[in-house]
């Protein structure tokens, strides 16, 4: 749902440059990173071992916030230099990225827990 959401943010951004575009983009984009950011934790938390969860835990936050804060710092030489929609159409191509490495991995069977 959450890289539906971002897909859609993506599209509505590209779609044009009034207000109305702009601040739904902004909503979808952040309803987006939240269900993303829950089911990609959920994932995680599922495929570590009990033992290891909060290194691991810790280690994927600290990821997230430095990526972040880079790709922060790439959006606004992007718009500067390139514009709005061109961002846009940037960020689709990432969803679309992400949402082939999720099929794929759906699709990798997944040994089962030896206890």
């Amino acid at each position: 749902m959450g890289l539906v959401l971002l897909a859609l943010a993506a599209v509505t951004g590209a779609s044009g440059l009034s207000a109305g575009q702009f601040y739904g983009a902004l909503i979808l984009l952040g309803l987006g990173w939240n269900f993303s950011f829950i089911g990609a934790t959920t994932m995680l938390a599922q495929a570590v071992p009990d033992a290891d969860k909060s290194v691991v835990q810790g280690v994927n936050d600290t990821m997230i916030a430095l990526v972040s804060t880079m790709c922060a710092f790439a959006s606004g030489a992007v718009i500067a230099g390139f514009g709005w929609i061109v961002l846009s159409v940037v960020a689709l191509v990432f969803v679309v990225l992400s949402f082939g490495v999720l099929v794929l991995d759906r699709s990798t069977p997944v040994p089962s827990p030896s206890k």
